[in-house]
């Protein structure tokens, strides 16, 4: 009996036990929900807080306005009087054409429109002494001398005509020789200056200085997050200074080239996605430089994050 006692004593501590330990589970769970209960002269609302992890885009500082000076291939480039970085400013001379084939041109159409001003002068010459000799000559020889001025009068038109033609080639061939330096219209910086065999694409490529934007780029994946007329902070990449700016521009229709110096810096899949431009018109630019590489920060409002929980407030209140 005992040993039986002995055994029933041993099962009833450790359902004693299971016991105690359920209590204090129990316990332990009133506490919680109790203190998520409010009394109703607690505040009925709670603004739940997520956190806001900032998004930067790689960015480069450029000019506003870019001149493109084309070349005319149909003529040969003697100088180019810049390289690539200099400083222009408007109206300083760029480069030049090779005039010698329109000047041996131009000398010969003077001297051709020589020639017809002769003919013209000998025309009217005839056509004046024609006419003289017919009103004193017989009626029946003057419908021989209108016949010849006529004549005369047709060749005479067809001078003329020539002459107007060949007066428009020369001009041209003077305006040609005129504009044989090209010259910048902006004050800027020379970015590029193609090979004199290319016929394609502007020649020399001139950024203008005094103002400046960024040019960012945004991945497919994020392209969403941004907007025309947000506002945003362009941060140094080497210090902490910063510059405020607005987006003026999403070009979706523009897809970037791949450059490691404008990724996305929050990427976090190395899978291949499509870039996109956006730019920046800046507030202040000063101590940005042309070409400078930066972080692009949009501005967000964190309210955006915050969720308002008064229906959840409101029901355990209730309860």
């Amino acid at each position: 009996m005992k040993k039986n006692g002995k055994k029933i004593g041993k099962k009833g501590k450790i359902i004693i036990a299971i016991v105690v330990a359920i209590l204090i589970v129990a316990a332990i769970v009133a506490v919680v929900l109790f203190n998520r209960k409010k009394s109703p002269d607690d505040d009925l609302y709670e603004d739940v807080t997520y956190e806001y992890t900032a998004s930067y885009y790689g960015g480069v500082v450029e000019a506003q306005q870019t001149l493109e000076v084309q070349r005319d291939s149909s003529k040969e480039i003697d100088q180019v009087y810049v390289n690539v970085g200099d400083e222009v400013t408007a109206g300083q001379a760029l480069f030049s054409y090779k005039t010698d084939d329109l000047t041996l041109q131009l000398e010969q159409a003077k001297i051709e429109l020589e020639s017809l001003g002769t003919d013209i002068t000998d025309y009217n010459n005839q056509i004046t002494n024609l006419t003289n000799e017919m009103n004193a000559a017989d009626a029946s020889l003057k419908p021989d001398y209108q016949m010849q001025i006529n004549e005369l009068n047709t060749s005479l038109k067809q001078t003329q005509l020539s002459q107007k033609t060949k007066q428009a080639e020369i001009d041209s061939l003077q305006t040609s020789i005129n504009q044989a330096t090209v010259n910048s219209t902006i004050d800027g910086v020379v970015k590029s200056i193609a090979s004199m065999s290319s016929t394609e694409g502007a020649y020399i490529t001139i950024l203008a200085t005094g103002s400046y934007q960024v040019k960012g780029t945004v991945d497919e994946m994020n392209v969403g997050m941004l907007s025309e007329g947000q506002t945003v902070t362009i941060h140094s990449r080497v210090d902490d200074r910063t510059w405020t700016g607005t987006i003026t521009k999403i070009d979706t229709e523009d897809k970037a080239q791949s450059n490691n110096n404008n990724a996305y810096v929050d990427t976090s899949s190395a899978e291949q996605t499509t870039k996109y431009y956006f730019y920046v018109a800046l507030d202040d630019a000063t101590g940005l430089l042309l070409g400078q590489h930066v972080f692009v920060e949009p501005n967000v409002d964190e309210s955006m994050y915050m969720i308002d929980e008064s229906d959840d407030a409101s029901e355990e209140v209730s309860e």
